[in-house]
């Protein structure tokens, strides 16, 4: 994939002609897209493919899971760089980060 964020978040953001989903992702879930997008830009040579995972509808509506399609050293890479990150989790090739609002 293209390393600039506007690649990414093509892949992403819904359908303009949805406009409740498209809002909420403008209101609840770009900082948390923006937040994966930090953890997986250097690792855009290795990523073919990114896409948004539904959440279920009792999760926080600030969370956002995206599925990648990169090979295992990414995704690795992705991982040692989040470790220490708690709003933001990867788990196999699904990263999920929640917005935490003090």
């Amino acid at each position: 994939m293209e390393k600039y964020k506007p690649a990414y978040l093509g892949k992403t953001i819904y359908p303009a002609d949805d406009t409740t989903k498209l809002t909420d992702f403008v209101q609840n879930k770009y900082e948390a897209f923006s937040m994966i997008y930090d953890s997986c830009k250097d690792e855009s040579n290795n990523i073919s493919d990114i896409r948004i995972i539904e959440n279920s509808d009792d999760e926080d509506i600030t969370t956002l899971s995206i599925k990648i399609s990169a090979d295992e050293s990414a995704v690795v890479n992705i991982s040692e760089k989040i470790k220490d990150d708690q709003s933001i989790i990867i788990k196999g090739d699904v990263i999920t980060a929640r917005i935490v609002h003090d």
